[in-house]
């Protein structure tokens, strides 16, 4: 199953590249990646941020890679494949410019604020010998609490220790104060 998450992650980001669209790899593949450690575990999925401004274009993009659409909502969409006998799955994450220049994603009747202030900025690191965009220690953390905000359900990350310890505890409250905020704030 690795290997095939591996080579979608790979095909999802070089067709963004070559269409010049903005991805972000974050979620545990991201842990994965900006991790020193090179910490391995089994992933559930792919977790892709990428502007909403062009999510027709990665509509397009998911067709033609054969996946099907598993979901969509005002923040993302979903998607799946079988390959090999296993299901790829990947949550594509919504980020759009506000007009004070900050990067947020709307959620139902909340606002996000990423703690990010120009994604171009974000590092390339190696995911299986290839750089790819990844999110940093503090998108991961944030894009961890969304997760849990949207997705109570689904309880804390198998990154969420790793991540702590790269996020100090004070940042971790600044960010999470002004994360989630109700619309109109």
């Amino acid at each position: 199953m690795r290997k095939k998450q591996i080579e979608y992650l790979h095909r999802f980001v070089d067709a963004a590249a070559r269409a010049n669209l903005g991805l972000w790899v974050c979620g545990g593949w991201g842990v994965e990646a900006i991790s020193m450690e090179q910490y391995p575990r089994e992933h559930h999925d792919l977790d892709f941020l990428v502007f909403r401004l062009y999510s027709s274009a990665y509509h397009r993009m998911a067709r033609w890679l054969r996946f099907h659409f598993a979901g969509e909502s005002y923040y993302g969409f979903n998607l799946g494949k079988y390959s090999g006998g296993a299901l790829i799955r990947v949550q594509i994450g919504f980020v759009d410019w506000e007009e004070d220049g900050r990067l947020v994603t709307y959620v139902p009747e909340h606002t996000v604020n990423w703690p990010c202030a120009d994604p171009i900025d974000l590092p390339h690191l190696p995911i299986s010998g290839k750089d790819v965009p990844c999110c940093d220690w503090e998108m991961l953390f944030a894009a961890n609490q969304v997760h849990f905000f949207l997705n109570p359900e689904d309880g804390e990350s198998p990154d969420t220790e790793l991540i702590h310890k790269h996020v100090s505890a004070a940042r971790r409250k600044e960010i999470t104060k002004n994360l989630i905020v109700p619309c109109g704030q």
